[in-house]
């Protein structure tokens, strides 16, 4: 009986060693590369690489290139996790279990939301933010829509538009959710990069500007994500439907199979692309944009990218088994404020001015420093993480004996 509990515990512990090549397998190559470029382009928007070299440049980089690595973390959560919590169950026990695994995500979001907020509450209140905000209105408003720090209006977006979704999936096929999230899309349009062709309109106006009162922006949780989750949803939905006609398709006509998605979806993306990068610029010539994260052209760019991206299905990293790649983007895009902070702090305290005036390098240095603080906050989460179950191990084995 003993040698049966330790050995028990033993190859609990080697799972556990085991577990970053595990989580790899069946994972993505391509997105999981993808999150880190969208990492940093959120970085990039909050720094501005090029603003020292060419306002226009800057512009194209930050205000249209950069704005696909929001809607690619909304479409990645749609991908992997709404089929979980979706769709008809064969039985009430496993329809209970797909409504725990929603309830646990958004818990699981809500408790990092919450962690955001008390992280940056000494910055908001060292820059007087809180005293803008110190009405129930107010406070209402941060912690639904804005997130009560700039970056962090994602939380809120991403708790909001889950909630959105899910609900339209238990009420309306999947036609109908996306179609209702289409309009929702639309009318953001009229309060973000079309608000000044749609404030012509009186009417229209009126009530963008009542919309305002409420939300000081149309990108979020219910105009913005809310699309982006369906698309994503809708995609793991076509793929599961045509991977069970090809069956396990291998060999030759296999690779050739992938080969002509990836030409298909590379020209969707260029085209789509051209148009997106031509909107951007006649939208800001016409100086139509009261914000600049919902375009036309960025849906079809989206549905090209993430779809060329799952092209790389079960070819993925993940990462070590210390460190995932999705557990670093997240601390990247939770932490990089404090690293723009940081750098600022020590370039005026060293006296290299060069850091600050110079966008590229700033830019390039607040990247290095919040990669850094990503890579030790998921080090020391994994290592407390492998501890707890080593214990458990351990304690397992024990009982055993």
């Amino acid at each position: 009986m003993r040698e049966r509990g330790e050995a028990k515990g033993r190859r609990y512990q080697g799972d556990v060693l085991r577990g970053g090549e595990a989580r790899s397998r069946g994972r993505n190559l391509y997105v999981d590369g993808f999150r880190i470029g969208a990492a940093i382009l959120i970085v990039a928007i909050h720094t501005s690489p090029l603003a020292s070299y060419s306002e226009l440049a800057d512009f194209i980089l930050t205000r249209i290139v950069a704005r696909v690595a929001v809607p690619f973390f909304f479409m990645v959560t749609g991908y992997y996790v709404l089929p979980g919590c979706l769709g008809a169950a064969k039985d009430s026990r496993r329809q209970r279990q797909r409504t725990r695994s929603f309830w646990q995500y958004e818990n699981k979001n809500l408790m990092l939301y919450g962690l955001a907020i008390l992280l940056y509450l000494p910055v908001n209140w060292y820059a007087g933010n809180l005293k803008e905000a110190w009405t129930v209105g107010g406070v209402l408003q941060e912690l639904f829509f804005q997130g009560t720090f700039y970056h962090l209006w994602y939380l809120p977006g991403l708790l909001l538009g889950l909630l959105l979704v899910y609900g339209l999936g238990k009420l309306v096929p999947f036609g109908g959710m996306l179609l209702v999230s289409l309009l929702l899309y639309v009318v953001g349009l009229g309060g973000d990069s079309y608000y000044g062709w749609a404030s012509q309109w009186e009417p229209a106006k009126s009530f963008y500007d009542w919309i305002f009162t409420v939300s000081p922006y149309t990108r979020n949780g219910v105009f913005f994500a809310p699309i982006f989750l369906s698309l994503g949803y809708g995609l793991a939905l076509m793929r599961r439907r045509s991977q069970a006609e090809a069956g396990e398709r291998r060999g030759k006509r296999w690779e050739q199979a992938i080969a002509e998605e990836q030409w298909q979806y590379s020209i969707g993306l260029l085209v789509s692309g051209i148009l997106l990068l031509a909107e951007g610029l006649w939208l800001h010539a016409c100086k139509w944009q009261r914000h600049d994260s919902m375009y036309v052209s960025l849906l079809p760019v989206m549905v090209c990218l993430f779809s060329l991206l799952l092209t790389g299905e079960g070819r993925g990293f993940g990462g070590s088994g210390m460190i995932s790649i999705a557990q670093w983007t997240t601390w990247v895009y939770v932490l990089h404020p404090l690293g723009i902070i940081l750098v600022r702090g020590v370039a005026k305290a060293g006296k290299l001015p060069i850091f600050i005036e110079n966008s590229l390098l700033h830019f390039l240095a607040v990247v290095l420093v919040s990669a850094g603080m990503a890579a030790v906050v998921c080090l020391l989460s994994g290592y407390q993480k492998r501890r707890g179950r080593l214990g458990a191990g351990r304690r397992e084995g024990r009982k055993r004996i």
